[in-house]
């Protein structure tokens, strides 16, 4: 093995990345999400076979798996509590637990980002999801796939390059992608003075990204037109790598955009320029929405340093 070997994963390795965040979020979170609802296309039997499929491309767990999890965390009695909701328990098994401070909220944060252990646990749950638990289908269809794909970089003389300029980007960079949707979704953990609908609206937000562009010419304005590219190519890099979908817009998933739509099977999916009544802060006199990463984390760490882990009520 010679230096070259390594330089071609070595240089993919920013795309691979980015890419790896989208085939994993936008699988899981998009395809197989639809599947465990029996949404997407018209005939449900061919969104269960194009959900499993994505999520065997993209190592991930089956339907199935997913949809028993996913009940939990759409539950009225357990949506956003750690313990009850699939989702909330993670998060707070990483260690963002209610009453923390919010610096601290975030060096934990980020350290999970590039924690070992992490990627480990969650490396290997999925690839247990893949090749071991789920339809006997599934499981062979997984082993067939994965196992004609190395087969083919071995003879090639390319296993190592595709390990490390795919699959490895597949894996941790999918975790990472994951798990920047999953803490930018609610407000986990936080238990207002509300419950049923109304309380799942409160831990809700409308996610959009992007900003108005400089008033001025760029000649004029150069260096705000040059924020706002970069703010921009970032908003963009966010869409594909942890928001894709109808992702940004989950807020109507969980509480709906205006009664019409929320009895519509397809309205939470249709959803991109409308806003539930429920989002609207009166005292504020504005849409509770979020328009960044960042922003959807640190509102979410904000409610979470001012929780004192109080006992959840139903």
């Amino acid at each position: 093995m010679n230096l070259t070997d390594f330089l071609f994963p070595a240089a993919a390795l920013p795309l691979a990345a980015l890419g790896a965040m989208h085939l994993k979020v936008k699988g899981s979170s998009v395809l197989v999400h639809f599947g465990s609802h029996r949404m997407g296309f018209e005939n449900p039997r061919a969104t269960r076979i194009a959900a499993e499929v994505v999520g065997v491309a993209t190592l991930n767990i089956s339907v199935e798996a997913y949809r028993v999890d996913h009940e939990d965390h759409h539950g009225l009695a357990t949506f956003a509590r750690a313990g009850r909701d699939p989702d909330a328990t993670l998060l707070d098994a990483l260690g963002l637990v209610p009453g923390m401070d919010e610096r601290a909220l975030w060096r934990r944060f980020t350290w999970t980002l590039a924690s070992p252990v992490f990627h480990w646990q969650l490396s290997k749950a999925r690839l247990a999801g893949a090749f071991v638990l789920g339809p006997a289908w599934r499981i062979v269809l997984a082993w067939s796939f994965w196992g004609a794909l190395a087969a083919g970089f071995a003879a090639a003389g390319l296993l190592l390059p595709w390990l490390l300029g795919f699959v490895m980007p597949v894996l941790l960079f999918g975790n990472i992608g994951a798990i920047l949707e999953l803490a930018s979704e609610h407000r986990f953990n936080v238990e207002p003075a509300t419950k049923g609908r109304e309380r799942q609206a409160l831990l809700s937000h409308a996610r959009l990204l992007g900003a108005p562009p400089p008033v001025d010419s760029p000649m004029r304005q150069p260096h705000a037109w040059a924020r706002w590219a970069a703010s921009m190519a970032g908003a963009m890099a966010v869409r594909v790598g942890a928001w894709p979908g109808d992702l940004s817009h989950h807020d109507a998933h969980h509480i709906g955009v205006r009664p019409a739509l929320k009895l519509h099977r397809f309205g939470w999916m249709n959803a991109a320029y409308e806003f539930s009544p429920s989002l609207r802060d009166p005292a504020a006199g504005r849409l509770r929405r979020v328009g960044s990463l960042r922003e959807a984390i640190d509102a979410w760490f904000k409610a979470l340093a001012r929780e004192r882990g109080a006992p959840p009520t139903d």
